[in-house]
C-alpha cells in the first residue's frame, strides 16, 4: 500500500507551495513508510507527492514519482499491477528502454505508447496520477471495482488529489462541511456510495474510470464495464470436452447467456448429484415425484436455504439492523441508531444523525 498526492494550479499555473505539498505527503505517511518522492513542474504549477512501500523493486530505481527516459511524462501510482511482466515484455520489444523492476514504469511506457486509454490495459488493483508535461495533460484514472481510492477537491482555481481525504485536509483550506447525507448512509450500510465523501465538496474518482484535464477541459470517461463480461460466450465452471453441447447462445438466437442445451444438460447432474448427497425420498402423496426421485431433495435444499436467509435476517433486524452493529446487548447505541435503519434517501437530513454526531470521539 503506497500513497500519491499532487495539487494542480490550472488557472494561473502558478508554482506549487513545497510546504503544502509535504504536508499531503506527510499526512500519507502510514501508507508508505520506506520513502518519499516529489516532483515539481513550476512553468505548468502541478506538483506531485508519493509515499512508498517498497514491495517489488527495494533498489532506489523504483522511486517514485517516475519519469520516462527524457522526464517528459511522470507517473505516480497506488497498488499493484498484476499484469506489468506480459505489459513490460510487449513494450520492450517495440524499443521502450526500462530502468527498473518496478510494475509503475510500466504505466509510463504504455501511456507513451496508447496515450490516456492505457489505463484499459492495466489488470490490476490501482489509483494513479500521470502527468504529461509536453502537452500539459493531467490523467487521473481509478481500478475497475475501485479498490484503490482517490479524492479529489477543485475550488475553480487548482485541483488536488489524493489518496485519503486527510491528505486534502492537511494541505489546503478546505471548508470542513459535513454532508448529512452522506454521513447517514455511511451509519446505515458501512460507507458513502457514489462519487460522494463524507464532506462537501470533496468527490471520489468513480471506479473505472479515467479524468483527463487538459487546456482547460476537463474529460470524464468511464474505460470499462462490468456488464459486457457477462454477455457472449462464457466458459462453464467445469471444463468442456471436446465435442460438448455448445456453451453460449448463437447470435443469430438473440446472443448472450447460456446455451439452452447446456443448460438442459446440467440440471439432471446437477438433481444426481443433490440425489446422492441427501438421498431420494420422494414426497408423500405426490405421485410425478415419488416416480422422479430427484425433485424431492432439491425442494429440501430450496427450504434450508430459505430458513437460512430468514434466520440471518432476523439476527440483523435484532441487532439494529445491520450486520456489524457493536453489541447486541447495546439498547442505548440501537435506539440512537434507530432513524437510521432501512433506505437511505440523499434528500433527507437525517435529523436523527445531529445528535448522533457530537457525540462521537475526535
Amino acid at each position: 500500500m503506497c500513497g500519491i498526492c499532487g495539487v494542480w494550479n490550472y488557472a494561473d499555473s502558478a508554482p506549487v507551495d513545497r510546504a503544502v505539498l509535504r504536508q499531503m505527503t506527510a499526512a500519507l505517511g502510514h501508507r508508505g513508510p520506506d520513502d518519499e518522492g516529489f516532483h515539481f513542474d513550476d512553468a505548468a504549477g502541478l506538483g506531485l507527492g508519493f509515499r512508498r512501500l517498497s514491495i517489488l523493486d527495494l533498489t532506489p530505481a523504483g522511486r517514485q514519482p517516475m519519469p520516462n527516459e527524457d522526464g517528459t511524462v511522470w507517473v505516480v501510482a497506488n497498488g499493484e499491477i498484476y499484469n506489468f511482466e506480459a505489459l513490460r515484455d510487449a513494450l520492450a520489444a517495440r524499443g521502450h528502454v526500462f530502468r527498473s523492476r518496478c510494475d509503475a514504469e510500466v504505466i509510463v511506457h504504455a501511456y507513451e505508447e496508447h496515450g490516456p486509454e492505457c489505463v484499459a490495459e492495466l489488470n490490476g488493483m490501482f489509483g494513479l496520477a500521470i502527468w504529461d508535461a509536453a502537452r500539459r495533460r493531467l490523467v487521473l484514472a481509478r481500478d475497475r471495482v475501485g479498490e484503490k481510492p482517490l479524492y479529489l477537491y477543485d475550488d475553480g482555481r487548482r485541483l488536488l488529489f489524493a489518496s485519503e481525504l486527510k491528505a486534502l485536509l492537511a494541505g489546503a483550506t478546505i471548508r470542513r462541511e459535513l454532508d448529512w447525507s452522506a454521513a447517514a448512509e455511511f451509519f446505515a450500510v458501512g460507507y458513502v456510495a457514489g462519487t460522494r465523501s463524507i464532506l462537501r465538496g470533496i468527490a471520489k474518482l468513480a471506479p473505472a474510470h479515467r479524468l483527463v484535464l487538459e487546456s482547460g477541459r476537463a474529460a470524464l470517461t468511464r474505460y470499462w464495464d462490468w456488464l459486457p463480461a457477462f454477455r457472449g460466450e462464457r466458459p462453464l465452471r467445469r471444463r468442456r470436452r471436446r465435442g460438448a453441447l455448445p456453451v453460449s447462445r448463437p447470435a443469430r438466437d438473440g446472443g448472450g447467456g447460456p446455451h439452452p442445451a447446456a443448460l438442459a444438460a446440467i440440471r439432471p447432474a446437477r438433481q444426481t448429484a443433490a440425489a446422492r448427497r441427501h438421498g431420494n425420498r420422494p414426497t408423500r402423496g405426490d405421485p410425478a415425484t415419488a416416480e422422479s426421485g430427484v425433485l424431492r431433495p432439491a425442494a429440501r435444499l430450496d427450504g434450508w436455504r430459505a430458513g437460512r436467509v430468514r434466520r440471518r435476517r432476523a439476527a440483523r433486524s435484532a441487532h439494529g439492523g445491520t450486520r456489524n452493529f457493536p453489541r447486541a446487548g447495546d439498547r442505548a447505541a440501537v435506539a440512537a441508531a434507530a432513524p437510521l435503519r432501512g433506505p437511505v434517501d440523499p434528500r433527507l437530513d437525517a435529523p436523527g444523525l445531529r445528535t448522533v454526531v457530537p457525540c462521537l470521539p475526535r
